[in-house]
């Protein structure tokens, strides 16, 4: 008597917290003749993470300053793009300018900072190649040689590429080579990140048996690991790229040229129509950019 009740007794409060039952078909045919329930560990970190969020996120609310907020002004919003996509008076004044600036003006403003974020990027992403395999855990055993590069990477993605053109600009003052060079940090930042990430999640068998048959290091990696990672290095390399493309109007506001300079020229004297004019190209790029990238992200899945 004594041990059905033991047998029934509900758990207490603390293996509630901890456990929860699941029930699971045990049978080969999984035809509901074994059937038994287990006690599963719950994944406290993951709701503790979550409630630690929803408190900070609360927090946040209530130490924001609300006075200075005067509400949505929507009048104003639809004023802006009013401007933006109309000619203004004081600025294009026809529609006939308007498009010759759009197809002048914006589009070879477009073309130099496409011509000086190429350069960047690729730059920034052949350099990052041998660095992501260095940082890659599976691939390179060396801690203390992984550690040292990851913390080298780290501290030049904490800066922001603002930041980072200022202090470049001391160097190579207002030029492209200014944009370019930070262009270059920034895009070492990210892939580094995102294919040495991803490089730890694969499964290294053929690299591993390719190894054992005496191949070494740069053999393993070139016959095995490299084909695998090859389709992902590319969808990032234009993911890296579409970003550049925006970041690069932060740029134009240090003096590194291009179409953030000349957009920092038309904000600053009110041309919102000549502003208008050249977001409708960029727009239509970054969209172009975007469907490539997914497609590739798709194949190499």
């Amino acid at each position: 008597m004594s041990s059905d009740s033991e047998a029934t007794e509900k758990p207490s409060l603390k293996e509630r917290l901890r456990y929860r039952t699941v029930t699971v078909d045990l049978s080969p045919n999984q035809d509901g003749s074994m059937v038994r329930s287990i006690q599963k560990p719950r994944h406290l970190g993951r709701y503790l993470s979550a409630l630690i969020a929803i408190v900070i996120l609360v927090l946040c609310f209530f130490s924001i300053d609300y006075s200075t907020f005067q509400g949505f002004k929507w009048d104003q919003l639809g004023a802006i793009f009013h401007d933006m996509f109309n000619p203004l008076p004081a600025s294009l004044k026809t529609w006939d300018a308007y498009w010759s600036y759009m197809w002048g003006e914006a589009i070879r403003a477009i073309w130099t900072t496409n011509e000086m974020c190429f350069i960047g990027v690729i730059l920034g992403a052949v350099i990052s190649i041998p660095i992501y395999y260095l940082c890659a855990s599976n691939i390179n055993h060396n801690r203390i040689l992984r550690g040292i590069f990851r913390v080298i990477n780290d501290v030049l993605r904490t800066i922001p590429q603002m930041v980072m053109a200022l202090i470049l600009r001391l160097f190579f003052g207002p030029t492209l080579v200014t944009g370019i060079a930070s262009i270059i940090i920034f895009t070492l930042g990210i892939m580094y990140q995102l294919m040495y990430q991803y490089i730890e999640t694969l499964e290294l068998s053929p690299f591993e048996a390719i190894r054992s048959n005496g191949g070494n290091t740069m053999q393993c990696i070139r016959l095995s690991v490299h084909p695998e990672v090859q389709p992902m290095f590319f969808a990032n390399l234009l993911y890296t790229f579409e970003i550049n493309i925006r970041a690069s109007v932060i740029l134009g506001y240090v003096g590194a040229g291009g179409y953030g300079f000349l957009l920092k020229t038309n904000f600053g004297s009110g041309y919102y129509d000549k502003i208008g004019a050249m977001m409708i190209p960029l727009f239509i790029e970054v969209v172009i950019l975007q469907i490539i990238s997914n497609a590739m992200g798709r194949k190499s899945r």
